[in-house]
């Protein structure tokens, strides 16, 4: 029987189906006396093996034309048949009945393929079935749907398994929606042991035996091309589970059934596995069966809304404006075509896709606790942990991270598993790797340089945001920093997304990591003090740029421009911006200070590379000083601003011994020579020889032969700039709505955007309000509740701002330890945008 396979369209199309319509009818399955006669109805109508949508729109389609009419019959008829009880149960027998069925190796091939092609039958129609009511009714009919059924069917266990309604409502009958209730009944949950926490009963409900079969069939079922579908079921079904937050966002995740039992009850003892198994299927991407992807287009196809202009804002809001593809689409064009993936990419990553998906909804998604404010699960402590002997090798999670990079799936991964809370082994091994491989220090680093260089192109997202938080704390650990400036760039060229200058052979990946952070603080010096948490990317770049300051080597004569540059940049905004003070009285201070923080941040960066690392190493930086001098040491900048005149005098003084040193080489003799030395001894600035009389080479040559006789012990010594990533307080109120955006995008489930309440205006509004109340006046070396003159190691709080709900702080190394903020993302929605947001959208 398991050998018939069956189009959806055939069991639930126009032509009547007694099986369907047996199962959604009024009358219980639990009646039919002979045991026999049951056994060959769930033998009869699981026997197809199907071929579930996936892809969204696939899902969509099916969803509204095929299984509507039956699932609203069911939806009225289940509360006096209690079928869906009865599937759910079903489904828990099959799994039972796993081990002697499939598991043992030698099981009988045709029992063992008609098992599993009944338990992927049933896991879809559960799936189905609760995905319906879960959107089309609330919490509490939903549970009141998978628990009722008649007692003819289990009499003797219903009295035993109090029903997951009664833990959460026992108390009030008045709320529509369960969940209102759960705070008020925790002390009558406690005391009749149905609290959360005792969901771990060994006579558990209906729900809750669902639950542990659906995680028991992930750990458990084996990749092959039989148990892929049922295994694929499995993962989607829990995340469908899962999806109860989307439709209750006002609510926290301590106050819903499933991740209750999930988090807190008795299937939290299998996180760890369950965690691990999920890391690994990711890894390992094991293809998908030819028969479930064959509907799939093979060619790259777009879907096109006829309504685009109206589902942009919607759209818009539901991915939260990380949606737009790559190469520089502009978020209209995304929402109006929408790309639908091919064959061959739901074949090599449909499990890996979905695996992922699922345990970042579990790891992001807050668990139960008694302090809901913080983001604290145990399938989250298990990324943390990162525990090699369960995740795997450590080489080929990275490579497989690097492969998917810069989805944003694989920089979520990334984040927790470089998380500062989490465990050091996984550092430790990437930057020993990372020292040993520089392909993989490449392939990590390479896909976030390039989020980073598109921020000009394309709207700031989540996924910008993401990349800039995972490089900084790469650049945390001071053997990777040294790493990059001795590795070479892969094909020893620039990538084809740096168009605006190659940097050769010579070039290297610290190198292109300072060209790219220069030159996207550049184009966004516009946004410090401006308000509105758009300061976050200009802030965070100088934080990186500070981190691997002291271990620069081989700098390339271009990220050397483009550094010292921004000096220039800064010095002419802010004499800009004095000169206006006159005719704009009302004129904020804010960008003001925030410039002069940022140049003090550039400052620190030069001097932690002239202080710390052989001037011998940078040769082509103390070129461009020279060649630059006029700039460096403004005289209107300095004045009156004494921190920043010590920080410059560092680079006056390697300036002018270079000077006099070229000078004594030059064609001018010995009268040039004397004039630069008096110049260098008052610290007064002087001309270079005119560029006729020493090329460039002769220049080099000059300042390398130089180096020896610069004694270190004339330059002053600052504290080290290092900088931190600290998470916020509440991150849970920038990763949750992010994470089910994605699983919303790319999980090729459908879910009806009009009942979704997660990512609907006002929990965006709300975002868009805090982060605007949060000043972004200060680079990442300074502070908002700082003087504006305070210095870069004044102490700071960190911003709330909503999508970031994080912060970069400064470890200051020596006796100036402090903190310093880098702050927080701006809200990738303004709330006019979401509030005129349709309701109609483009799926795939």
């Amino acid at each position: 029987m398991g050998s018939n396979v069956s189009t959806l369209s055939e069991l639930t199309g126009p032509v009547r189906n007694p099986l369907l319509e047996r199962f959604c009818s009024a009358e219980p399955l639990a009646a039919v006396a002979d045991l026999d006669e049951t056994e060959a109805f769930w033998t009869n109508l699981l026997s197809h093996q199907l071929c579930p949508p996936v892809t969204s729109r696939a899902s969509r389609d099916f969803d509204e034309s095929l299984a509507l009419p039956y699932l609203a019959h069911l939806a009225v008829n289940n509360r006096t048949s209690g079928n869906l009880n009865a599937l759910l149960r079903r489904i828990i027998k099959l799994t039972d009945e796993l081990d002697d069925a499939v598991l043992q190796p030698l099981a009988d091939r045709q029992r063992r393929s008609r098992h599993l092609s009944q338990l992927g039958a049933a896991l879809f129609m559960a799936r189905c079935c609760i995905k319906y009511l879960l959107e089309s009714e609330n919490e509490r009919s939903l549970l009141e749907h998978m628990e009722f059924c008649p007692v003819e069917y289990d009499n003797q266990d219903n009295d035993d398994n109090a029903s997951v309604i009664e833990k959460k409502s026992s108390s009030s009958d008045s709320s529509p929606d369960v969940s209102q209730n759960s705070s008020d009944n925790e002390d009558n949950a406690e005391s009749s042991s149905a609290a959360p926490s005792s969901v771990a009963a060994d006579s558990g409900t209906t729900i809750e035996d669902y639950v542990e079969s659906l995680i028991k069939l992930v750990i458990l079922l084996p990749v092959d091309e039989e148990a892929f579908p049922a295994l694929l079921e499995a993962i989607n079904s829990l995340l469908v589970l899962l999806s109860l937050r989307m439709y209750h966002g006002c609510k926290s995740s301590a106050q819903l059934a499933f991740y209750q039992i999930l988090c807190a009850g008795r299937c939290a003892p299998y996180a760890r596995r369950l965690t691990a198994t999920l890391v690994q299927r990711f890894v390992a991407a094991p293809p998908a069966p030819d028969r479930l992807v064959a509907s799939a287009p093979q060619a790259p196809s777009q879907v096109y809304n006829a309504a685009a202009s109206l589902a942009t804002g919607l759209w818009y809001m539901v991915t939260l404006g990380y949606g737009s593809g790559s190469g520089g689409t502009s978020a209209a064009s995304t929402v109006s075509k929408t790309d639908e993936p091919t064959r061959a990419e739901l074949k090599r990553n449909l499990l890996s896709r979905q695996s992922l998906l699922l345990c970042l909804a579990l790891a992001l998604s807050p668990g139960y606790s008694s302090n809901e404010d913080e983001l604290d699960t145990p399938y989250r402590d298990a990324l943390l942990e990162c525990d090699a002997k369960l995740l795997g090798n450590y080489a080929g999670l990275l490579g497989a991270i690097a492969t998917n990079l810069p989805q944003d799936e694989a920089l979520l991964l990334l984040y927790l598993l470089l998380h500062p809370a989490g465990s050091h082994a996984l550092r430790n091994h990437l930057a020993s790797a990372g020292a040993n491989n520089p392909q993989l220090l490449a392939s990590l680093t390479l896909p976030l340089l390039q989020c980073i260089h598109s921020a000009n192109t394309e709207p700031q997202s989540h996924r910008l945001y993401m990349a800039m938080i995972n490089l900084l704390m790469l650049t945390e650990q001071p053997d990777l920093c040294r790493a990059m400036h001795t590795a070479p760039l892969p094909g020893g060229a620039s990538p084809a997304w740096l168009t605006e200058r190659q940097l050769g052979p010579q070039g290297t990946l610290g190198s292109l990591l300072v060209v790219v952070l220069a030159r996207c603080v550049q184009l966004n010096l516009h946004k410090l003090g401006r308000g509105g948490g758009g300061g976050y990317l200009p802030s965070n770049c100088m934080a990186a740029l500070a981190n691997q300051s002291t271990q620069a080597r081989s700098l390339h004569p271009y990220a050397c421009q483009k550094l010292l540059g921004l000096l220039t940049l800064i010095a002419t905004r802010i004499e800009k911006l004095e000169q206006q003070k006159s005719t704009t009285p009302q004129q904020s201070p804010d960008e003001l200070a925030a410039l002069e923080a940022a140049s003090r941040s550039i400052l620190e960066v030069v001097n932690g590379t002239l202080s710390r690392v052989s001037l011998a190493a940078n040769p082509h930086l103390v070129y461009t000083m020279l060649h630059q001098r006029a700039a460096l040491f403004n005289k209107r900048l300095l004045q009156n601003r004494t921190e920043l005149a010590e920080l410059a005098a560092n680079l006056l003084t390697v300036s002018q011994h270079f000077a006099a040193a070229v000078a004594r080489d030059s064609a001018a003799g010995s009268a040039a020579a004397q004039q630069q030395q008096q110049a260098a001894d008052g610290g007064e600035l002087a001309a270079l020889p005119p560029p006729s009389q020493l090329s460039e080479a002769r220049i080099m040559q000059v300042i390398s032969s130089s180096c020896a006789s610069f004694k270190r012990e004339r330059l002053r010594q600052f504290p080290e700039p290092r900088f931190k990533y600290v998470e916020e307080a509440k991150p849970d109120d920038f990763f949750v709505p992010y994470i089910w955006a994605l699983v919303y995008k790319h999980s090729g489930l459908y879910f009806n955007p009009a009942r979704i309440t997660l990512l609907k205006p006002a929990a965006s509004a709300a975002s868009a309000s805090a982060s605007a109340s949060a000043s972004a006046s200060a680079p990442a070396s300074a502070s908002a509740s700082a003087p504006a003159s305070a210095p870069a190691s004044a102490s700071a709080s960190a911003s709330a701002s909503a999508p970031a709900s994080a912060s970069a702080s400064a470890a200051r190394s020596g006796t100036a330890a402090t903190t310093a903020v880098a702050k927080a993302a701006k809200a990738a929605t303004s709330a006019s945008a979401v509030a005129s947001a349709s309701m109609e959208t483009t799926v795939v």
